[in-house]
């Protein structure tokens, strides 16, 4: 659950929605909802919310009402470093060895996948219970002329 920002007005949510309100917006839509705790309510009848208002959605509900919500919480900054200023050579060099690193252990986790998945193919074709064939009473497969016909 996550606190979004109502930007097109009306924002409506119909029954069964789970939605997190303030005590004060709680109160005018009291009678179309069912408390769950913690400032979660579940929409019984169709509640509305104006541009400005702040309602906590679940991000299933959120990508569905894109057109209608804003994420209100702060999304983190990108960190810039002045790799001049920082020794900029030991940091490339740094980072070209973890880089280097990551790809190793990539290359080790296909390999390792592709291992699972051969033994895994293994233990299933070695635990497989036999197929049995029923005898068939002249051992060709053929029905056998000393058995009574079929009725």
């Amino acid at each position: 659950m996550k606190s979004y920002r109502v930007t097109k007005s009306p924002l409506v949510l119909s029954s069964g929605a789970v939605v997190g309100l303030t005590p004060q917006q709680e109160s005018p839509r009291r009678a179309a909802l069912v408390p769950l705790g913690k400032d979660l309510y579940r929409v019984l009848s169709v509640v509305q919310f104006k541009a400005g208002e702040s309602v906590v959605l679940d991000e299933d509900t959120a990508k569905a009402l894109c057109a209608f919500v804003e994420s209100a919480e702060e999304e983190p900054k990108a960190i810039s470093i002045d790799l001049k200023a920082t020794g900029g050579k030991k940091l490339a060099a740094e980072l070209q060895r973890a880089t280097d690193a990551v790809q190793v252990l990539r290359a080790e986790n296909a390999a390792l996948s592709e291992e699972i998945v051969r033994l895994r193919a293994d233990l299933d074709a070695a635990t497989a219970p036999p197929v049995a064939t029923a005898p068939t009473g002249d051992g060709g497969g053929a029905p056998s002329d000393d058995l009574p016909p079929a009725s």
